[in-house]
């Protein structure tokens, strides 16, 4: 072979050396890689929450909200002119008075003259009244006397000075009333509260001149506040309203924030209130509450602390009880009013539930399902009659009569 038929066998076999040790070391390494590891093929079941429901006794409870308002509401105003000569030293806003207490006191000076100036003008009027019964007397024996004398056409009233005794008294009548106008108007000089409240609004200064009808204060009821609140009419059947579906109203329990805690007091339905809410055009309530200042517990840390008026506060009323009912949570329910049960053989049953009452949380069933039996609460988009599940632990059981 000569030498330029070397260099060219030379020059193809470089590349061709190449080729050959890469496919070398391609199948070195396909013959020493592992395997990928297989899969193993998991159950398609869903896995499922369930809960394991009882049968039952529950209270029924309406929740409401509504505003705090005044029962009573009064201001005061004193019935005559004058000046301040004395405050209640709890005439003030905030400040609780007693029925019968003396609010304020006006310069009574010359109301006590008018009242000795009447009391004179009875006197008076008493000794005429006296000293006129004596001249009829007189008159009398001189008729008696002379009666032959006088002519039958004349009045013996006059001769008797009827019509003067007649005067006289009329005029006793007058100063005796008189005098006890004096002396009202001598006690409206003291201003007294009308009942047991606590002061909402004060106008009054020592020393200041009121005027007659003058507002001075204004003053709240502490017997009892009220409470409105709207309801469902559909609701209105399992509510004691008197004289509509029970002789005593219903209880209820009024919650509200006071700093960290909610205070609850005690109130009752009193009245079905004639028109409806102009939202929502739902039933409207009147709850009494009693003693709202725990003025009558005297030993209540509470006392004193007031439901605050025109404060929107919630409420519930207490309904009746009702037996053989399961309660429900919220996410147990699918498609409206269903639930999904889970059998022996871990399938899954579609119940149509009779739902009695509805909570904030959770629902009352009447029929639809049996106590024992495990309700599904875990989402199940496509849940269908006989569908096989797998069980999470239990969460245990609802207990029987378990209220909102």
């Amino acid at each position: 072979m000569n030498p330029p038929q070397r260099k060219h066998v030379k020059a193809w076999l470089w590349p061709l050396g190449i080729i050959l040790a890469a496919a070398g070391v391609a199948a070195a390494l396909m013959l020493t890689q592992q395997p990928p590891p297989t899969m193993e093929e998991g159950p398609r079941e869903p896995l499922v929450e369930t809960l394991t429901v009882e049968s039952g006794t529950h209270q029924l409870e309406i929740a409401v909200q509504g505003p705090i308002t005044a029962a009573r509401r009064v201001v005061i105003q004193p019935q005559v002119a004058g000046r301040l000569d004395w405050i209640h030293p709890d005439l003030e806003p905030g400040g609780v008075v007693e029925a019968g207490e003396a609010l304020l006191r006006i310069e009574d000076d010359d109301f006590r003259l008018a009242v000795q100036e009447q009391q004179s003008r009875v006197t008076e009027a008493d000794a005429q009244l006296r000293l006129e019964l004596g001249r009829g007397k007189v008159a009398e024996r001189e008729l008696e006397m002379f009666r032959g004398e006088f002519s039958q056409d004349a009045s013996p009233d006059l001769a008797l000075r009827v019509p003067q005794r007649e005067t006289a008294r009329s005029r006793l009548d007058a100063a005796r009333v008189a005098l006890e106008q004096a002396r009202l108007q001598l006690s409206r000089t003291e201003v007294t509260a009308p009942f047991t409240g606590w002061v909402e609004r004060e106008q009054a200064a020592l020393g200041q001149l009121v005027s007659a009808q003058a507002d001075v204060a204004t003053l709240v009821a502490a017997s009892h506040f009220w409470l409105q609140v709207s309801v469902e009419r559909e609701r209105l059947a399992h509510i004691a309203i008197p004289g509509v579906t029970a002789d005593s109203g219903a209880e209820v329990e009024i919650h509200y924030p006071l700093d960290e805690r909610t205070l609850t007091r005690r109130g009752k339905v009193v009245r079905l209130l004639g028109d409806l809410s102009p939202q929502g055009r739902m039933a409207r309530l009147l709850i009494r509450i009693d003693d709202p200042l725990r003025l009558e517990h005297p030993d209540d840390e509470l006392r004193g602390i007031p439901l605050l008026l025109d404060s929107f506060v919630e409420a519930s009323i207490i309904g009746p009880r009702m037996d053989n009912l399961i309660e429900l949570p919220r996410r147990a329910l699918h498609e409206g009013e269903r639930a999904y049960v889970v059998e022996a053989d871990n399938t899954l049953a579609v119940r149509d539930l009779d739902i009695v009452w509805r909570r904030r949380e959770s629902v009352l069933v009447r029929s639809g399902l049996k106590g024992g039996e495990r309700v599904v609460l875990s989402p199940l988009p496509f849940a269908f009659e006989g569908m096989p599940v797998r069980l999470e632990a239990p969460k245990g059981r609802v207990q029987e009569g378990g209220n909102e």
